[in-house]
């Protein structure tokens, strides 16, 4: 469920963040509409995605409504605001995907959001803090600049505390991502 279009990265292989002009939310309102369908097709965990989710004005409203269908949720984020919303997370959030392409300064440049790396490291403290603390994934998206450092990215997960990592290699051969048109060869 992508419940806010823009994002707080400016990812090297992503667009997303080129959108953030016309910024779209979904509203509980919107989700409501749907609490019907969602009965029927017996929905067991919904993966908040975006954009960032967090920049969601209102995200913990719809957490709630999925909470009260006893939908468990996922939520899929950049990592940046993690430590701010660490107490509301664990409270809605049962799974954590956190975005994490490398050790600090390859992570940085990646996501070209200067000290991204720190600011995600003290949110994952944050989390680990919390009582139950959700569950932690570590995301790396594979691409051309972090292909020979994946044991730096296992590292540096391992050392953050994560509780597992997954990979998903950049799709550049479709509009995936954002992108208008897949990537040229080069």
């Amino acid at each position: 469920l992508s419940v806010h279009s823009a994002c707080n990265c400016r990812c090297v292989m992503c667009d997303i963040w080129k959108a953030n002009a016309e910024k779209r939310e979904i509203s509980p309102e919107d989700l409501s509409r749907h609490v019907e369908a969602i009965r029927a097709l017996r929905v067991q965990r919904v993966m908040l995605t975006g954009g960032e989710p967090l920049l969601h004005r209102n995200l913990w409203a719809l957490c709630s409504e999925l909470q009260a269908l006893r939908i468990r949720v996922t939520l899929v984020t950049t990592g940046l605001l993690i430590e701010q919303h660490a107490a509301a997370v664990a409270s809605y959030v049962d799974t954590v995907v956190i975005s994490l392409d490398g050790p600090g300064h390859l992570h940085d440049a990646i996501r070209r959001v200067k000290g991204g790396f720190d600011r995600i490291a003290k949110g994952v403290t944050a989390l680990r803090a919390q009582e139950p603390a959700p569950r932690l994934i570590a995301r790396t998206v594979v691409q051309r600049d972090n292909a020979a450092a994946i044991d730096a990215v296992i590292t540096a997960a391992h050392r953050m505390g994560f509780d597992e990592i997954s990979f998903l290699a950049a799709d550049v051969s479709s509009p995936a991502f954002n992108r208008p048109e897949p990537w040229s060869a080069g």
